[in-house]
């Protein structure tokens, strides 16, 4: 029979377990955040991207208060795309910001303190279907953040064969995401 050390044993055991599977346990997916909706109509959906994996994430967008300094993050959603006929892949970052001001400080926060060297690039500017608000490339354009009103986008493609490649998926891309938002205004 069972005594009352083993029955205490094995409670333990089932309680210790539990504990550890819990907090994997009713993770909430980013697609059923309350703040996603937000982003929704922004992201890129598979439909419109054939021939790759998407996989969506939840992320925060840092920058800086111009009042006190402190360190701010905004809820924001990273979104990996694989290219299944390539060795492409993109990352792209979707902020929203409460307006267009804090908009631009997560912009100049990233291109100062995070990013690798960007700037304003018009060789790479001119192959954008609308000109953003403001608009960063990487030197050799294999990355963009741009700004329209208060949305941030960050796009940046590794993994590709050649710079070209790199470069008209950033462009591809972008359009693509631009499109989406003259939609959505």
């Amino acid at each position: 029979m069972f005594t009352k050390k083993i029955i205490t044993s094995i409670l333990l055991s089932v309680i210790f377990i539990i504990g550890f599977s819990l907090p994997s346990y009713g993770k909430t997916p980013v697609e059923k955040m309350p703040e996603f909706k937000k982003n929704q109509n922004l992201i890129l959906k598979q439909l419109s991207l054939p021939n790759c994996e998407i996989k969506i994430n939840k992320y925060s967008w840092y920058y800086r208060s111009e009042k006190n300094g402190n360190l701010l993050k905004q809820f924001s959603v990273l979104q990996n795309i694989q290219s299944t006929n390539s060795h492409a892949r993109l990352n792209v970052l979707y902020g929203i910001f409460s307006n267009t001001n804090e908009a631009h400080k997560a912009i100049i926060y990233h291109i100062r303190n995070i990013a690798i060297v960007m700037r304003a690039e018009p060789q790479f500017e001119s192959k954008l279907n609308q000109i953003p608000d403001e608009t960063y490339f990487a030197l050799n354009g294999s990355s963009i953040v741009f700004r329209i009103e208060n949305i941030c986008i960050l796009i940046g493609c590794y993994s590709a064969d050649n710079i070209d490649e790199k470069r008209e998926a950033v462009i591809k891309f972008a359009n693509q995401i631009i499109e989406k938002i003259e939609k959505i205004e």
